[in-house]
């Protein structure tokens, strides 16, 4: 019997964790999110396309915090002078850059260097800080692809859920906080629950333009989340 019970077990084990990985390779968005999604508006239907910049991505090691970043860039700019705008991304709970590349590469297609990273906490700010403190300093390094690309006067800010929570710390009382020129915070939880969870972001202190989505139906649109 309890050699019975113990491969019941193991096989639920092997059943949870075959789960679990298929789970993580499933992509919160879309790879055909920009031909498939339908919208209204003309503007929306212009950008929700891919922009006319061919893409190259590059894997790069980061900090015990960071892991890994990752960085999405127009692959005209290895034969250009300019100066490129970029894009910093928050991971929500769970949802590393691996779950959406489509959406780094659908912003880089625009003209944008678009930057993760694999924090898994992103709602301290932390790892925003980071990224910025990286962004600086590859952009002096003569020896990286990014050399001198980075325009630093023009960085927004975007997450989703946890990395929502993110984008309202790091532009509310982070070390780099008067560096964004704007920030999306995607469906960020709510304020109570943020900072009973160590999230201590403060409305108050935000001073650029600041563009909020969330539901508006439902406990947890409501409760969980700033509605």
């Amino acid at each position: 019997m309890i050699k019975i019970i113990a491969i019941i077990l193991l096989i639920l084990i092997l059943l949870v964790g075959c789960l679990l990985l298929l789970m993580s390779t499933i992509p919160s968005v879309p790879t055909n999110y920009t031909k498939t999604i339908k919208t209204g508006g003309s503007i929306e239907a212009q950008y929700l396309q891919l922009g006319p910049n061919d893409i190259s991505y590059q894997k790069e090691k980061g900090t015990e915090l960071i892991k890994y970043f990752h960085i999405y860039y127009p692959q005209e700019l290895k034969k250009t002078q300019k100066q490129y705008p970029v894009v910093v991304i928050l991971n929500g709970t769970g949802v590393l850059p691996k779950k959406y590349p489509a959406l780094f590469q659908h912003l880089a297609s625009w003209g944008f260097i678009v930057i993760g990273n694999d924090d898994p906490s992103t709602g301290f700010g932390l790892s925003a800080d980071e990224t910025i403190d990286y962004l600086i300093k590859i952009n002096e390094n003569q020896n990286h692809i990014l050399h001198h690309h980075i325009d630093l006067k023009h960085i927004g800010l975007t997450g989703h859920s946890q990395g929502g929570v993110g984008v309202l710390t790091a532009i509310s009382h982070t070390k780099h906080q008067q560096i964004y020129k704007t920030a999306i915070a995607l469906s960020p939880t709510h304020e109570k629950m943020a900072h009973d969870l160590g999230w201590a972001y403060d409305l108050t202190q935000i001073s650029i333009p600041l563009f909020m989505i969330a539901g508006t139906e439902g406990d947890f649109e409501t409760k969980a989340i700033i509605p």
